[in-house]
């Protein structure tokens, strides 16, 4: 079961990190969208996709309307990959990735390209963005190989750089986003500062880290058992756990059992 939950876990963090992040909802927000069989960032006026080619990686903009692209940017990848993960402030996000062979690991640095200046910048070393909402993004730092375990902070786009707002838990778990609204899991402690991965308290906030809701506690009842993170959706939380899978029942505000498969 430890080894389901562990690659459960490992897709649903490509899926959020790596593939795409997720958006919030809100007015002419940015969304992603497959243009051009890329997978794009679309207002729905104007859009942005990156195209890898060998050892470089461009990053076109493209006009909805007249269906036309116009290079923006092209970036010598080295060791690194490019995914797209936001645009705010008159800047496209990126998340440059580095798989480390050595030790099985990945670094993540959120980048950022000038729409107008058409300048790459660094903005924040050893974090990922898992979501935005127009100025606002959810960074996410792995604490460990697995990643398990999460630093997870939120931060403002400005037109001088990516302001850290809040940092939410530095030993937790990203859920997902659900209407307009941030879901993560913290472990508990011990007196060392390792976390205890037998429990989990499961929390909400808005995009701007305020009306926090605490929505559930769980422990596992087996000895050494490990409560793994899970998703959001509209009937409530589901999570995985060593004995099997558990949803927090929006409506009864109840855990139950549950096939997260």
């Amino acid at each position: 079961m430890k080894n389901f939950a562990r690659g459960f876990l490992s897709v649903a963090l490509l899926v959020m990190g790596i593939v795409m992040c997720t958006t919030f909802s809100s007015a002419a927000a940015y969304k992603f969208k497959t243009i051009k069989g890329q997978q794009a960032l679309s207002n729905g006026k104007t859009a942005y996709y990156l195209v890898t080619k060998g050892k470089k990686t461009t990053l076109y903009k493209y006009n909805v309307k007249k269906k036309k692209s116009a290079k923006l940017k092209t970036i010598k990848n080295g060791k690194a990959l490019y995914y797209l993960s936001a645009v705010a402030s008159g800047k496209v996000y990126l998340d440059k990735l580095v798989y480390n062979k050595s030790n099985y690991t990945t670094t993540h640095t959120v980048c950022s390209v000038s729409i107008k200046k058409k300048k790459l910048k660094t903005e924040m070393k050893n974090f990922e963005i898992r979501a935005f909402s127009g100025d606002y993004m959810l960074c996410v730092k792995c604490n460990g190989e697995d990643c398990d375990v999460q630093t997870m902070l939120l931060a403002q786009s400005t037109k001088k750089k990516l302001k850290k707002i809040k940092t939410l838990t530095k030993h937790g778990n990203f859920f997902g986003q659900y209407k307009d609204r941030i879901y993560y899991g913290e472990y508990p402690v011990d007196s060392f500062g390792v976390p205890l991965k037998s429990s989990i308290s499961v929390y909400s906030v808005n995009r701007k880290g305020k009306d926090l809701i605490n929505y559930f506690t769980y422990t596992s009842p087996i000895p050494s058992g490990i409560v793994f993170g899970g998703y959001v959706y509209k009937d409530g939380i589901a999570f995985q756990t060593d004995e099997g899978g558990k949803l927090y029942n929006f409506k009864t505000k109840t855990i139950e059992e549950n096939d997260i498969n």
